[in-house]
């Protein structure tokens, strides 16, 4: 759950007023928003488009990005939704492809350069891409497991002054 941001799309539009809460309903293949008063719904998005999304995250320019993990399609993929018309205006990988595929679990994070962190769970792999796509950073969990590449859940990356407060290392 997500509590929403102050966006120009939430001023124009009530259903997306900050204080709403973004909320994913995996098993029903849609994502949604709640009245934070009354907690009925009054936006969702994603049946027949998504299949068990994870970790919807409202954009500052109000759109979405959600993680659409596709275990009966086949592949994954990270979308970028107007929720104000239901398109999909970015997505990675740009084609249908198996390059990306996490059948449970995935993340995806907006970084502030506009690039975004992508943690594709079940195959233990991150990486960033840029708005066209290119990988620019990957990791690959170096432990191993009894079935290949141990999981990781989420990667979040965070700005040098939260790391910091949080682990009591300056970062430079």
């Amino acid at each position: 759950m997500e509590v929403l941001g102050e966006t120009t799309l939430g001023r124009r539009d009530g259903r997306f007023r900050a204080g709403n809460l973004l909320i994913s309903l995996r098993n029903a293949d849609t994502i949604a928003i709640l009245d934070r008063e009354t907690l009925e719904p009054v936006w969702h998005w994603g049946e027949g488009v998504l299949e068990l999304p994870h970790d919807p995250t409202w954009l500052p320019d109000g759109h979405l990005l959600v993680f659409d993990n596709g275990t009966r399609r086949g592949y994954s993929r990270v979308l970028e939704v107007d929720p104000e018309t239901g398109e999909i205006v970015w997505r990675y990988p740009a084609e249908d492809s198996q390059s990306l595929h996490s059948e449970w679990r995935g993340s995806s994070q907006r970084l502030p350069g506009g690039n975004t962190l992508i943690c594709e769970s079940e195959r233990g792999h991150v990486l960033e891409v840029t708005p066209e796509g290119r990988v620019v950073w990957e990791f690959w969990n170096p432990e191993l497991g009894d079935r290949g590449r141990k999981r990781i859940y989420r990667f979040t990356r965070l700005a040098p002054d939260r790391a910091a407060s949080l682990t009591g290392v300056e970062v430079q």
